[in-house]
């Protein structure tokens, strides 16, 4: 017996036939027939245990979500403090906590931002970065990189992968342009599209091989030089500088990390 206080189980298989009836069925076969019997118990820092008490080193880290480690005991204590007083809320009206956490979200952002919108997750963030795109330019189309995944929700699902917008029946290759990953023409093809539609400005965000492949049709760039020197091996791509005319500079040195903006036009 498998005694977790509020549920229990008699056994691993329980749980795998459980998960199959209630969860994820194929999810759950997929893994069995691959011959990975692991069923996720304890979790700690960066290791988890199986229900077998096998402990692992967490490789995985779910795309991020726990790069502090899981069950970290600062945020977990910050959660259990300030669970004291507040909770999620009603967004329909000010509070103090969200309004406190609005500003300093903006305050350690470029000075560009100036305003919090609140999402449940990636997907909701993806959904409210395209309906303010949309919103912005009174224009619909949007391009993104084929076999991408942005997603689950409304329209960060259609600029993903087409095997989920059409599985949900949220394809819409109208308004959805899918470019393929490191395809120079394709690209060239979107800009182009752009342009026939009389679009003043077609936006064009990374990664690094993105933003390699639009650099030689760019007339304008925006950059963000933040004074770090992180390791890593994705760069934004080199420019001829003497091409380039630079029309603006907005220095940020009292943000930590220092940081500035530069506005670049095309000679």
């Amino acid at each position: 017996m498998y005694d977790y206080g509020t549920f229990s189980f008699e056994s691993k298989a329980q749980v795998l036939e459980q998960a199959k009836k209630y969860w994820n069925p194929d999810k759950t076969q997929f893994w069995t027939d691959a011959g990975v019997d692991l069923v996720i118990d304890r979790r700690d820092g960066y290791f988890l245990w199986d229900m077998d008490g096998r402990r692992l080193i967490d490789m995985h880290l779910n795309g991020g979500t726990y790069n502090l480690g899981h069950r970290n005991p600062e945020i977990m204590a910050a959660l259990v403090d300030g669970m004291q007083r507040f909770d999620v809320g009603n967004h329909h009206f000010p509070s103090v906590a969200r309004t406190a956490l609005a500003q300093r979200l903006v305050d350690s952002a470029p000075a560009s931002i100036t305003k919090v919108a609140f999402g449940s997750g990636g997907g909701e963030a993806i959904d409210i970065a395209l309906k303010s795109a949309r919103h912005a330019t009174q224009r619909r189309k949007i391009v993104s990189i084929a076999k991408g995944y942005h997603g689950h929700t409304g329209l960060a699902v259609v600029a993903g992968d087409d095997r989920f917008s059409t599985l949900f029946l949220s394809d819409r290759p109208d308004e959805f342009v899918q470019v393929p990953f490191n395809d120079l023409g394709a690209m060239e093809e979107a800009l182009d599209l752009g342009r026939e539609l009389d679009e003043e400005v077609v936006n064009v965000g990374g990664g690094a091989q993105v933003y390699a492949d639009a650099l030689a049709h760019a007339t304008d760039q925006v950059l963000t030089e933040v004074d770090l020197a992180p390791e890593g091996d994705t760069h934004y791509p080199e420019f001829d500088e003497v091409e380039w005319h630079e029309t603006r500079r907005e220095r940020h040195p009292d943000h930590d990390p220092a940081y500035e903006i530069r506005w670049l036009e095309r000679r």
